[in-house]
Formats: structure tokens, sequence, C-alpha cells
């Protein structure tokens, strides 16, 4: 199962368009190293997104400041280092329709996980389905589920 998957089973989704998430997306990231020792981030990015330089830099910036990153996004290099792993989507991913950000640390929990709904257009107006959780239990289940589909494939 997705992280999506899991969570919907719990908490019910909802239809939004993706750049109204994005500053919800930014905050559970920023939370990783804002309160107290730096945590666990995760983060899949659905196969139709691209990024550009700024949000790239952005994304590296947190990698640098959680104490384990993984990052599973279209069009970036594969690498790892103790603190991080980067791989590109693939189109055999079970994430690859899914936009998820996973926090997890010593003091704060929480995940945002998306399922896109096939728009065409501007990536910032094509809609997602969506559902957000702080409850401790359930961003284990999808922290565990993210680490197990980024490391199978």
């Amino acid at each position: 199962m997705t992280p999506f998957e899991l969570i919907a089973m719990h908490v019910p989704t909802t239809v939004i368009q993706r750049r109204f998430l994005e500053p919800s997306a930014a905050y559970l990231a920023e939370q990783t190293h804002g309160n107290g020792p730096p945590g666990l981030l995760l983060i899949s990015v659905e196969h139709t997104r691209e990024y550009a330089v700024t949000e790239l830099e952005q994304l590296e910036g947190l990698l640098d400041r959680s104490a384990f990153t993984v990052l599973v996004a279209p069009g970036i290099e594969t690498s790892s280092s103790t603190r991080s792993l980067k791989r590109p989507t693939r189109c055999d991913d079970a994430t690859r329709t899914e936009w998820n950000v996973i926090a997890l640390g010593p003091h704060y929990s929480g995940a945002l996980v998306t399922r896109d709904r096939g728009d065409q257009g501007d990536p910032g107006a094509r809609r997602l389905d969506y559902a957000i959780t702080h409850d401790r239990e359930l961003v284990l289940l999808a922290a565990r589920a993210f680490l197990q589909s980024a490391i199978r494939n």
C-alpha cells in the first residue's frame, strides 16, 4: 500500500488544487528541524511535476537540515549519502501519481498525502485528492510504506 492509500483508509479525503496545498507541504517539511532535534523527511512527487531550479534548491536546503531525507521526484539524479537518498520517480513506482510529504521527529509527526486526479494544464491548478494527519501511528504507517516503496524500487 502507498502512503495515500493507508492514510485514506482512516482520514477522509477531499479534492483541492495543488497550489492551495503548497504552503501546508512547506510547513510540514520545515517541522523536521523546527521543533528540537532534526527528524525524518520523506517526499515523493507525482511523475507529472517538473521542478524549477529554485524549487530544487529549496529541496536541497531541506535535505541539509533534516536528520535523514528521502526524495523521490521526476528528473532528479540518483544519489545517496549518510543523511539522504534521492532517486527519480519511475514508471512502475506505486507512488508515481502521489505527492507525499511526511515529517517525523521526536516531538512532531505529520503527513500530507495526495493523489493526482489526472488533470491537464497548469501544475498548480491540477486537482488532487488529499488528506492531512498528525496522528503519530498513521504517520508511522505512512512512513513505513513510503520507505518500503522507495527502497524496493
